[in-house]
């Protein structure tokens, strides 16, 4: 018998031996990753380069990549920074402002290392603005908001994930927590909402106009054939006026007309439960799309035999409404017995 041995590129060996005399075995592993992945360099990335002390602040590590393309590696870097008598951070990037001054965040895989600086200082929040680049924002289409502080150090800063957000009306919603925070829907129609930002004991109310630019709601596909626990992924897509459809799957109010037929959840993802036709709704901004579903039950038999010295049980079970289950027999189960 032979053995066919794939050759080994000789700098891949040479480095295995290298960290192999060392015992550094993950340097290996993230060596050989950065280059199937073909990494050509690291980037650090922050929301700001400013913090008060006692705030927190994420950091995220970008893989480069020979395409062009970016990975998020926050997960896998090792952080550390320059002095963590003024900050600290946690293996996933999270930094802790402890002092006044400056520190270098520091992310490193493999060969790469890449580093940026935070200033923090106890300069105090003046004043706030709402940052959206515009007045206006359009029905059923999310709009994410930017918070500027005023600082007594003349600084300007975006301070989007440390404010609290709120909306006056029923009618819109705003995320207060999480990466999508300050991220506004509108999803029936107003003339205008009121947008409150606020921040140790400072506050800025901003009135922003609504536009109703959507035409028509569609959903996709614009039907489907279930079995009972089948599930289907549907798509809201949003006819506005002046531009191209836009997906609006996780902007809409998703619902079932027949729930006991065909359920749906809140990302369009329906799930067959009975044999029936059931009409699923996407709505938003007073427009409605709709969709057709028709479940079926499988048609198959479970059969189960048990043996009991010369007695034979055969327990015959059919789907729910297939049309094959007695009448009589709850849930679509029978059970027949017979002497061998």
């Amino acid at each position: 018998m032979v053995t066919e041995r794939l050759p080994i590129p000789f700098w891949l060996l040479a480095l295995f031996l290298l960290v192999s005399c060392s015992g550094d075995a993950g340097r290996f592993e993230q060596a050989v990753e950065t280059a199937k992945l073909g990494m050509t360099g690291l980037t650090v990335t922050s929301l700001r380069d400013f913090s008060q002390r006692g705030e927190k602040q994420q950091f995220t590590a970008l893989a480069d990549l020979a395409d062009g393309g970016q990975e998020d590696f926050s997960a896998r870097v090792n952080w550390r920074v320059s002095d963590p008598a003024i900050g600290s951070i946690d293996a996933n990037g999270l930094l802790l402002a402890l002092a006044n001054g400056a520190v270098e965040v520091i992310a490193e895989f493999a060969s790469f290392t890449a580093r940026k600086t935070l200033t923090i200082n106890d300069a105090t929040l003046e004043s706030l603005a709402l940052d959206t680049g515009d007045t206006v924002v359009d029905l059923c289409l999310p709009a994410r908001l930017g918070a500027v502080g005023s600082y007594s150090d003349g600084t300007r800063r975006e301070i989007r994930d440390l404010v609290d957000w709120s909306v006056d009306s029923a009618n819109a919603s705003i995320v207060n927590d999480g990466s999508d925070k300050g991220k506004l829907l509108v999803s029936e129609p107003t003339t205008t909402i009121n947008v409150t930002l606020s921040k140790d004991g400072v506050a800025k109310t901003a009135s922003l106009l609504v536009q109703d630019n959507l035409q028509a709601i569609a959903i996709s596909p614009a039907s489907a054939s279930l079995k009972v626990d089948d599930q289907q992924q549907f798509q809201a897509l949003g006819d506005f006026l002046n531009r191209e459809q836009e997906d609006i799957t996780a902007n809409v109010k998703w619902s079932s007309a027949a729930p006991t037929i065909a359920s749906i959840d809140g990302n369009g993802l329906a799930k067959g439960i009975a044999a029936g036709s059931a009409t699923l709704l996407a709505s938003c901004g007073g427009k409605t799309g709709s969709a057709q579903v028709t479940v079926s039950g499988n048609g198959g038999f479970i059969v189960q035999a048990v043996y009991r010295d010369r007695t034979a049980t055969f327990q015959i079970t059919v789907d729910a409404g297939s049309g094959l289950a007695p009448p009589t027999a709850p849930g679509g189960s029978a059970t027949a017995n017979c002497s061998i």
